[in-house]
């Protein structure tokens, strides 16, 4: 709970800046569109970390988790890393990125039907909205799709009817905020 209010209230100073902050920190709440492989919407936490070359272009990392349901379905984790790049307007940032990464599905369900390699590699391309309140503070939106190839690998999911995604497209939605610093 301290935690919590410290970094509220970090979050809310609007203390002058020196210099260019270089890094960004920040949480996460992020759903992902898991239909076409499992019949799934998870949702899941997570957590990003950048460095800012410019304004104008990020490194950064973010690693989310979905929790696994009572039924056994999802537990999935996914790690990227990659590019962010675009333009801040005064309070407002606009981006496109480009991230690499793994997506690990975990859960009972899927170990138990699904005999192949549970860690996939997966492509991050979307767009990011950003919002700048006080000297430090960052409210984040992204829209994006995870590309995961499958090949001819079959899914089994809650009905045990095989799936065979092929190159899955996979749309995620995510909500954060963070400090830049």
């Amino acid at each position: 709970m301290r935690r919590t209010i410290s970094l509220a209230v970090l979050l809310l100073l609007d203390i002058p800046v020196a210099a260019q902050a270089r890094f960004e920190i920040g949480a996460l709440l992020t759903g992902l569109n898991l239909n076409s492989i499992q019949g799934e919407y998870p949702a899941g936490i997570g957590g990003r970390f950048g460095y800012n070359f410019t304004d104008f272009l990020t490194v950064e990392t973010e690693v989310n988790y979905f929790p696994q349901n009572p039924a056994g379905n999802f537990g999935e984790t996914q790690a990227l890393w990659g590019i962010k790049a675009g333009h801040r307007f005064g309070r407002l940032g606009l981006f496109g990125k480009a991230r690499p990464g793994l997506v690990h599905f975990g859960g009972d369900f899927y170990r138990t039907y699904n005999y192949a390699n549970p860690t996939k590699f997966a492509f991050d391309l979307g767009f990011v909205l950003e919002g700048y309140f006080g000297s430090h503070g960052i409210f984040r939106f992204d829209v994006s799709d995870v590309v995961i190839p499958f090949g001819n690998t079959p899914v089994y999911s809650g009905t045990l009817q095989p799936r065979y995604p092929g190159i899955s497209h996979n749309p995620q939605f995510s909500v954060g905020i963070g400090i830049r610093f």
